[in-house]
């Protein structure tokens, strides 16, 4: 343990990347960072490792998990994929031949594949109710009755909420296992990584700094009171409610695949370390080679609706989109930005992963308008200029 006058810091990193380490003591000494942990793999070796927090009495261990929000994503979308390996899905098959009612009204064509970037048109769930969110068979039902948004295939518009129960429910009926359960058991146990997509009893979490944008009442009109209005784009939170909180009872107890992802940065990192191109057979690694070169060839760029930046996905990743949240240099890495900063990716190019995760969630300003925050942007660089 490393202590300064505004933070207590515990972690370890190769030499070569001190000058990564100097970068993130200066952020949470300055306090544009409260609390968080830091992982970097280089060539599947862990080569940076820390946690840190300004406040003494709440320190941070690298085990310690925190919600990543949506940075759980890329991790959902490697189960499906997976699937896709053991010839139990297919991409192009419409997601209604494996979950019929799904087909209703007017989505009978929508794919697995369009759900996985973003394009099947169904990104809010118009028959859903406050709080259905918290409720598996309930948000199954909504999104079952709900109409398509944009015909599947012409639009990219972020599938907030709706991505985590799509792909869910084909893990479910096609496995058995919930997808909490699917993860946990494939890749969290099997590879020992501190990663999960949703709270376990065991492994207590971490509580998100309170800021504005999960008051209740602010909660409340997101769910309750701009739904009322036409417009998609006020759809989003129609089924959350006042508890929509990663440190709310409701959270903490409901598995919502999109953003209940919790971790630690060295296990967000190690997932994505064992996505590099290292040689290894596929009884090391979670998915084959070839499924690798799927992710990292495929490319769908699009404007995406409702940010309006120029979004690049890769099978239910994101590629490196600058326009919308940079992660390096290389236009070949993939990952997942999660709301508030959290990331997790991988630049298979230099077989590096890096993951960053937050209790301080970054809130966009005008100063820093970027959706992942200028403290993540210079933790990024610096990491690269260590190479």
């Amino acid at each position: 343990m490393k202590n300064s006058p505004l933070g207590v810091f515990n972690g370890e990193c190769a030499p070569a990347f001190s000058p990564l380490l100097q970068t993130y003591r200066q952020q949470i000494e300055l306090g544009s960072d409260k609390a968080s942990s830091l992982a970097v793999y280089l060539r599947g070796e862990l080569v940076f490792n820390y946690a840190a927090s300004i406040d003494p009495e709440k320190t941070w261990k690298t085990s310690d998990r925190i919600c990543t929000m949506s940075a759980c994503k890329g991790p959902l979308a490697l189960c499906i994929l997976q699937l896709v390996e053991r010839e139990k899905l297919a991409l192009d098959m419409p997601v209604a031949h494996y979950w019929p009612a799904f087909g209703h009204n007017g989505k009978e064509a929508v794919t697995v594949r369009q759900v996985l970037n973003h394009t099947a048109g169904i990104p809010v769930v118009k028959a859903a109710k406050s709080g259905d969110i918290f409720n598996w068979h309930a948000m199954i039902n909504a999104i079952e009755k709900s109409p398509l948004t944009f015909t599947p295939g012409e639009n990219m518009a972020y599938h907030a909420l709706t991505y985590g129960h799509i792909l869910g429910e084909l893990i479910k009926r096609i496995d058995g296992r919930s997808p909490g359960d699917y993860f946990h058991q494939e890749f969290s146990t099997a590879f020992d990584i501190e990663y999960d997509l949703h709270a376990r009893d065991n492994q207590p979490l971490h509580d998100v700094i309170s800021t504005r944008q999960f008051s209740p009442m602010l909660l409340t009109i997101y769910s309750k009171i701009l739904p009322l209005i036409s417009h998609w784009k006020l759809q989003y939170f129609n089924p959350c409610s006042s508890q929509y909180n990663p440190n709310s009872h409701e959270w903490r107890t409901s598995e919502i695949p999109a953003v209940t992802g919790q971790g630690s940065a060295r296990g967000l990192a190690k997932f994505y370390s064992l996505m590099a191109s290292t040689g290894n057979t596929v009884d090391h690694t979670p998915v084959s080679q070839l499924t690798l070169d799927n992710i990292f060839s495929s490319n769908v760029t699009m404007r995406e609706k409702a940010s309006n930046k120029q979004w690049h996905m890769a099978l239910g990743f994101m590629r490196n989109s600058p326009d919308f949240a940079a992660m390096g240099p290389n236009a070949n890495t993939v990952g997942h930005f999660g709301m508030g900063g959290s990331v997790g990716f991988i630049d298979p190019d230099n077989q590096l992963s890096f993951a960053y995760v937050t209790a301080d969630y970054h809130q966009p300003t005008r100063r820093d308008p970027s959706m992942a925050g200028e403290r993540l942007n210079q933790l990024i660089e610096t990491c690269y200029e260590c190479l």
